[in-house]
């Protein structure tokens, strides 16, 4: 969200045509684990008032996972643990009065991810009254998932393009009650 009335004030991201891999889980053997993963290479620059990157940055990523879904009567429980790795080949040399400077240096970022989610049982209730002619179930399923993201050091000296560059140390709690409504006719 920029906006600024002086006149050629913009900020203008590039982003060139990469290459983005991801899976679904996969079964690890013949273990109860199952793994996934995420990589990307790509192209990006950034050039505003006073800032300008190379006119293409390389930035790898790699996201390996592994998780272990466990089942306790109707609760579902799903541990996962992550490492990324993110390679740029310019970085940003901070300054205390602005947003800094392009450096020809690579950095690398590392962070391990790890996070818990946990789904108890759905209520659900199909009601008597037909609406419409249709039978109606409302369903009601709550989840909570706890994320924890630690070892970004060096979170000044990345420069900042898109959500893949706010990696940060986090600690986090999310909660969520999905509603659904469905007819059966």
């Amino acid at each position: 969200n920029f906006q600024s009335t002086t006149r050629g004030d913009v900020i203008t991201i590039v982003h060139a045509p990469g290459l983005d891999l991801s899976s679904v889980d996969r079964k690890f053997w013949k273990t109860p684990f199952y793994w996934s993963y995420e990589a990307s290479a790509q192209g990006v620059s950034r050039r505003e008032p006073g800032f300008v990157t190379g006119a293409l940055v390389g930035r790898y990523d790699v996201h390996p996972i592994v998780a272990l879904p466990l089942h306790v009567g109707e609760w579902s429980f799903r541990p996962e643990v992550g490492l990324r790795n993110t390679y740029y080949t310019q970085r940003l040399n901070p300054s205390g009065s602005g947003v800094g400077t392009v450096v020809d240096q690579a950095i690398n970022r590392r962070a391990l991810d790890t996070s818990l989610e946990i789904r108890p049982p759905v209520l659900s209730r199909i009601f008597e009254k037909k609406v419409a002619d249709h039978t109606i179930k409302h369903t009601i399923e709550p989840r909570l998932t706890y994320r924890y993201v630690n070892g970004v050091s060096n979170f000044p000296d990345i420069i900042r393009f898109d959500q893949t560059d706010i990696a940060s140390d986090t600690n986090e709690l999310e909660y969520a009650v999905v509603n659904r409504i469905y007819a059966k006719g």
